[in-house]
C-alpha cells in the first residue's frame, strides 16, 4: 500500500473497451480509413504493401471498428464480402480465412468471420511482424 492507501497495483485497472478501441485505432490507422458518411473503407498506400492474410485481417478489424462506430450493425463478415471489398477471388480468400482461424486470429460461425478482442494482439503481430 501506498502512503494514500490506494494499492500500487491500481495502475493496472484499465478499461477494456477504451483499452481495445485505442489498440485498433493503433492497428488501422496505417492501412485504413473509414468514410464517416458511407462507412466505405480507403486503403491508404501501405495497405496494398500487406499479404492477402494481412489485408483479411485489417478488413475484419475495420469492421469491428464500424461496428463500434455505429457504422454497421455486424462485426462478422461473410466471405463473399471480404472477397468483393478486397477485389479478390474466393479460392484465394477462403484458404487465408482457414488459416486465420486455425491460428486464432478469426473466429467463425454461420454468420461469418471476426476478430475477436481477446486476438487484437495476435492481429498486431500478424499485420507488424509480417507474413507468419
Amino acid at each position: 500500500m501506498s502512503d494514500s492507501g490506494e494499492s500500487p497495483l491500481k495502475e493496472l485497472l484499465v478499461k477494456e473497451a477504451q483499452l481495445n478501441e485505442l489498440l485498433l485505432r493503433d492497428l488501422l490507422k496505417p492501412f485504413i480509413s473509414i468514410e464517416e458518411s458511407s462507412g466505405s473503407l480507403i486503403p491508404t498506400e501501405n495497405f496494398d504493401k500487406l499479404t492477402v492474410k494481412q489485408k483479411i485481417v485489417v478488413v475484419c478489424l475495420a469492421q469491428k471498428a464500424k461496428l463500434i462506430l455505429k457504422l454497421s450493425s455486424s462485426e462478422k463478415l461473410r466471405p463473399k464480402e471480404i472477397e468483393r471489398i478486397l477485389n479478390v477471388k474466393g479460392s484465394t480468400v477462403r484458404p487465408q480465412l482457414k488459416r486465420l482461424r486455425e491460428g486464432g486470429i478469426v473466429q467463425s460461425d454461420k454468420e461469418g468471420y471476426w476478430v475477436p478482442n481477446a486476438s487484437l494482439y495476435k492481429a498486431k503481430n500478424l499485420l507488424l511482424g509480417g507474413k507468419k
